[in-house]
């Protein structure tokens, strides 16, 4: 049976991610918020003394926007079952993005 333009355009789009993974992304967001309000509150309460060395604190401070940039895909894929319009957020553009992912790959094969 042929359908129209108009007919396909009226049906109503079912998510792009279905239900258990959309309960497994809002797992992770819930985890990687404690992770980010846990490490500082944490240094904060037993002092900066009980953290490790710099270069821990340096990896965590350089992988937060790209922490921001998956916690923000899983709450949208949790929310509304679909990847958010603009995708690059944080960042400028999908070449900023890329162009940070690979250093910060590179970075962690370095040290």
């Amino acid at each position: 049976m042929p359908t129209t333009i108009a007919e396909i355009r009226a049906r109503p789009l079912r998510p792009a991610v279905r239900l258990p993974f959309r309960v497994l992304a809002g797992l992770f967001c819930l985890l990687i918020a404690a992770s980010i309000v846990g490490i500082p509150l944490l240094a904060w309460h037993k002092g900066v003394h009980t953290l490790p060395d710099e270069l821990t604190v340096c990896k965590f401070l350089l992988w937060l926007p790209g922490t921001i940039w998956f916690t923000r895909m899983f709450y949208h894929a949790a929310r509304s079952g679909k990847v958010p319009d603009d995708v690059n957020w944080p960042f400028p553009s999908r070449a900023v993005s890329n162009g940070y992912m690979w250093i910060m790959i590179l970075f962690e094969y370095l040290y």
